[in-house]
């Protein structure tokens, strides 16, 4: 059987994909993979403000990345690859 990569299916940085690891299990064996979809966990949230130059919109996009993720506690500094605990990447 041949099967397309992750990243033919759907284009974007799978390091913020928490579902990955089960997506791939999943690829393995559905015909169709378009009824699995990637998961990003992170926070998204957007305000809208009135200033003296008029209005503003922000919205602030935050991902969390799935190598060596956990809690805050058990979680600290850097593993053997170079991956740091808990990053976020924010726009």
């Amino acid at each position: 059987m041949n099967f397309e990569p992750l990243e033919d299916l759907y284009p974007y940085n799978e390091t913020y994909q928490w579902n990955y690891y089960l997506l791939n299990a999943f690829y393995m064996i559905l015909k169709n993979k378009q009824w699995a979809i990637p998961i990003v966990h992170g926070f998204i949230n957007g305000i809208n403000m009135d200033t003296c130059a008029g209005r503003l919109s922000m919205i602030l996009i935050a991902r969390r990345s799935r190598h060596f993720a956990g809690t805050r506690y058990l979680k600290r500094g850097l593993n053997e690859k170079g991956k740091v605990a808990n990053h976020v990447e924010t726009e």
